[in-house]
């Protein structure tokens, strides 16, 4: 989650808005989140709409209720399904009483979806814990893990030799 993020009251207008970002460096930039004097979250103006509406257009005309929200101790796969569900590439992190804490940005978005679908494939894979080896089973470069399985690939093909050389050896009488 980032604290940083362009904020504005309903009353605002665009081209305030737009003067405001100007300068300043934020976390997380996709949107305004429109806050009414105790920070309680109204509403957001995507920078699409931002950048598209008149310069005296106020935040409450363009501004769009929010699809998603989550409290500051939800699951954090939740809050990956809860973006992909709404179609949001943020998702603005609430107090209980509606107060605006920060927001989940993209970046962490895909982090937490990336490090849930490889745990995900670990236990598919009968990987009960994350240990380092099991990762870099999984993480490590294709020449990387080849060189890990060689000496048990020359195993099998020795074995698979020798089990064919002793039915061969065999074969008159079968």
């Amino acid at each position: 989650m980032v604290e940083r993020v362009p904020t504005g009251s309903a009353d605002d207008n665009v081209g305030a808005i737009l003067a405001n970002l100007a300068g300043e460096e934020y976390e997380a930039v996709n949107a305004v989140y429109v806050l009414d004097r105790t920070r309680k979250l109204l509403g957001t103006v995507s920078l699409r709409t931002l950048l598209g509406a008149g310069m005296q257009r106020r935040l409450a005309d363009i501004m769009v209720p929010p699809r998603a929200t989550v409290e500051p101790d939800e699951d954090q796969e939740i809050v990956t399904i809860l973006a992909i569900e709404h179609g949001v590439s943020e998702v603005p992190v609430l107090s209980p009483d509606g107060r605006l804490v920060g927001v989940v940005p993209a970046r962490a978005l895909l982090r937490i979806q990336r490090r849930e679908h490889m745990e995900d494939i670990g236990l598919f894979a009968g990987i009960l814990r994350d240990t380092r080896a099991a990762r870099h089973a999984i993480e490590d470069s294709v020449w990387s893990r080849a060189l890990h399985r060689l000496p048990w690939l020359i195993v099998g093909l020795l074995g698979g030799g020798a089990a064919t050389w002793l039915m061969a050896e065999f074969e008159a009488e079968m």
